[in-house]
């Protein structure tokens, strides 16, 4: 593992492979900036002004919408070139408790505003069976102001 890095740097062409767990180690880099920018957003439209909408980024302070490069997102494969590997029985879950990332402590659903109940969805099938989508099992009733 120590191989991984060097002066706290890390080292792109060595991986470590720990046979005792059946775990690959190894370091990617992106190395092109991300895309820079408001969202496209209906609220966010404006590059050189600020909006009170949480969702949209703080171009002033450097944010932007996008979390890749103007290129896209990047995806990183592995291929097994040894021509001798027979894939065995999985020693899962055994291998891997030491990276097991506990279970969020909050479970959170979708309430309406105002609320505490949650929104259930069910599958409806649509117009003559040609549409299958979700939707809530009880709609949402607004007040009239």
């Amino acid at each position: 593992m120590n191989e991984l890095t060097k002066n706290g740097k890390p080292v792109l062409d060595k991986y470590f492979y720990g046979s005792a767990r059946g775990l690959l180690f190894l370091n990617v880099v992106q190395d092109s900036l991300n895309a820079f920018g408001p969202s496209p957003l209906g609220s966010c439209s404006d590059p050189k002004k600020t909006t009170d909408d949480p969702s949209c980024p703080d171009i002033a302070n450097g944010e932007s919408y996008y979390a890749c490069p103007p290129q896209g997102c990047i995806d990183y494969v592995i291929r097994l070139s040894d021509a001798s590997y027979v894939p065995g029985k999985s020693n899962c879950p055994d291998v891997y408790p030491t990276y097991e990332t506990p279970e969020p402590k909050a479970e959170f659903k979708l309430v309406y505003k105002g609320t505490t109940t949650p929104v259930v969805f069910v599958q409806k099938n649509g117009k003559d069976n040609k549409f299958p989508h979700y939707a809530a099992e009880t709609a949402r009733v607004c007040p009239i102001p």
